[in-house]
């Protein structure tokens, strides 16, 4: 091989490095991103109603790879029986809680990875409720996009709980699988005002005859995960999470 054949393969070779060394930094920076919580993007609540919303008109955008999380409570039997959006997103039942011990009720939790962005202005998401409802009782519900979850292999892991609370302490006890995980949740809080530990956030707060505390919290190590916090002792409570990795 003479000079210029020599000079064209370390050139090769030069440049085939270069792109290795550009592409797998980014690659792994993408793969290594932590799930985040993005924000609410639909809010509801009323203390009686046979009502409850069905098609729900978002505030913001859902962009393209964020998660749709989709979390209702009622105070009676009724939960959610299918989510559906304009743009054709496939929403799948994460966790569904039927809790019939001191605060009585239902929390449902569903998801979707969105493969097909959401416009505020003109696409909505569509709760189907688990039958013709007659009765009027209280509901709550929340929608909320998260970040950087992985589109399959969902929920990570799910906690739930419920008491008497004789000792004014709040455990909504679960165990994660995945070493970076966010976790959103609801809690009913009967006539109490709930504080959860300082590593997690309520991102709505209602008050519609009892609390309604919907929260969020990121974790970097999988274990034993609950929001915890405090309340006044003789109150009862209720709730559920779902973590996403």
């Amino acid at each position: 091989m003479g000079t210029a054949g020599l000079i064209k393969e370390l050139l090769f070779g030069l440049i085939l490095a270069a792109n290795i060394w550009l592409v797998l930094p980014v690659s792994q920076s993408l793969a290594q991103s932590p799930p985040t919580f993005g924000g609410e993007i639909y809010s509801f609540v009323n203390s009686s109603t046979n009502t409850p919303p069905g098609i729900c008109r978002t505030s913001s955008n859902v962009s393209l790879g964020q998660r749709v999380v989709v979390i209702a409570v009622n105070d009676g039997p009724h939960y959610i029986g299918g989510v559906t959006d304009t743009r054709g997103n496939t929403y799948s039942q994460m966790l569904w809680y039927d809790n019939r011990n001191f605060s009585p009720g239902n929390i449902s939790i569903w998801s979707a990875f969105v493969t097909t962005p959401l416009t505020a202005s003109s696409d909505t998401i569509t709760i189907t409720w688990d039958s013709a409802i007659a009765d009027w009782t209280a509901y709550a519900v929340s929608i909320a996009a998260v970040n950087n979850t992985a589109q399959c292999g969902q929920p990570d892991s799910t906690g739930q709980n419920n008491a008497y609370m004789y000792s004014g302490v709040i455990s909504i006890p679960g165990r994660t699988v995945s070493q970076n995980t966010v976790i959103v949740g609801a809690v009913m809080a009967n006539e109490f005002v709930w504080k959860p530990h300082r590593e997690w956030t309520i991102y709505d707060s209602k008050t519609s005859n009892i609390h309604y505390d919907f929260f969020y919290g990121t974790v970097s190590s999988s274990g034993h995960q609950s929001p915890g916090g405090t309340g006044p002792p003789h109150n009862t409570f209720a709730g559920a999470w779902v973590a996403f990795r």
